[in-house]
């Protein structure tokens, strides 16, 4: 970011404002780590016709169950990285149209507290200019401009894009997933990592993450490898969600789950927006290591809307048998062979409001079932 001389004419479309945000990071059992601090651009106010690029890619949850899985099942170590910085590290001089924030009175005044010099660059009305040099969270070419500059790296080192998903990366010894700024590294030997710590730590800081008693942390997410195999819980999402809860049931849903009663009166507002919350917080643990409730979660999505009181015991039935199993998650052990199974199937007209059906599917690499799920209405 570059100060702003208060003689310098902007044109005012390239002017946008900035806030600044503060997060608590926290690691996979939910403790306290510590306080992040973020500069957000209101990207919105930007043209998108001015810019060539504008999107980047995003690693899919599957791309990272089945590198781990290959990696268990190879007798590969895992470790994981945290670019400092992430967009920040990606320069737009010359990549990207000219851009500026306008730095309100107090953020100015932090700057000035910070940097005495910035004084110069202070307006009468006690604002602030700056130019945007590095790729800024919130506008709309970060992502692209980082995914560019981590893919040439990522190559300099000897892997290979994977063709069927372009946040995966491979060499004959290395997997590697990446996740915006975050790395996955399914790896062979210390002189894999060696390579990856001379360059990629050299040039951009931070520190390697190793399995600490054999439980690597990633994305909020545990991947502990165990005889050719890896289990994949979430345990701080679980925790969170079933918070008050102090009764457990055996199983998700019972036979009455697609059954919809026009008599069941409506809840408040607030529960409704508490419903869709808690709803959506499910779908995201279903998703991604909880299978077996995704079922009825799915049908709760169809329901957020107008949710009844009938519909908040379907829910309280979930987050009761969450409490009941809540140390279960993925277990992805491949086996002897190593070939694709699929699995689908579908129950007719279950939906007794408009007659439809619901199709599930599973999808695996040998026994390692529940890479991917997936059940929805027809």
């Amino acid at each position: 970011m570059r100060g702003v001389p208060r003689e310098e004419f902007i044109e005012p479309d390239r002017i946008i404002p900035i806030k600044n945000f503060v997060k608590e990071n926290k690691d996979a059992d939910g403790n306290f780590q510590s306080l992040k601090t973020r500069g957000v651009g209101r990207g919105g106010r930007q043209y998108p016709t001015m810019y060539e690029a504008m999107s980047s890619p995003t690693a899919s949850t599957q791309s990272l169950f089945t590198v781990a899985t290959i990696g268990a099942h190879e007798g590969k170590r895992m470790a994981s990285y945290d670019f400092p910085r992430a967009y920040l590290n990606a320069s737009r001089i010359g990549r990207a149209p000219e851009l500026f924030l306008k730095l309100n009175k107090f953020q100015t005044e932090v700057m000035t507290r910070v940097d005495p010099t910035w004084r110069e660059y202070t307006l009468n009305d006690g604002t602030s200019r700056a130019e945007v040099t590095g790729a800024l969270y919130g506008t709309i070419e970060p992502g692209a401009l980082w995914n560019e500059d981590v893919k040439a790296v990522l190559e300099s080192l000897g892997l290979t894009q994977s063709k069927y998903d372009q946040c995966v990366f491979l060499s004959k010894s290395m997997r590697i997933v990446l996740y915006v700024d975050d790395l996955f590294i399914s790896y062979e030997n210390d002189e894999d990592l060696d390579v990856i710590q001379n360059i990629i730590i050299s040039e951009y800081g931070g520190e390697m993450k190793l399995p600490i008693d054999g439980v690597l942390e990633f994305l909020g997410t545990k991947f502990q490898l165990s005889d050719k195999g890896v289990s994949i819980t979430i345990p701080a999402k679980i925790s969170e969600v079933i918070e008050g809860i102090d009764r457990t049931c055996k199983t998700p849903a019972g036979p009455n789950l697609f059954t919809i009663s026009e008599e069941s009166s409506l809840p408040s507002e607030r529960d409704k927006s508490k419903f869709h919350t808690i709803t959506a917080k499910l779908l995201y643990i279903s998703k991604r290591v909880r299978p077996d409730i995704l079922l009825a979660v799915n049908f709760l999505t169809t329901r957020v809307q107008h949710p009844t009181e009938e519909d908040w015991a379907k829910l309280t039935r979930v987050l009761k048998y969450l409490k009941e199993t809540e140390h279960l998650g993925l277990i992805l052990r491949i086996g002897d062979k190593m070939v694709i199974n699929v699995y689908i199937d579908a129950s007719f007209g279950v939906h007794e409001m408009d007659g439809r059906s619901q199709t599930g599917a599973c999808i695996g690499i040998g026994n390692a079932l529940g890479i991917m799920t997936k059940s929805t209405k027809q």
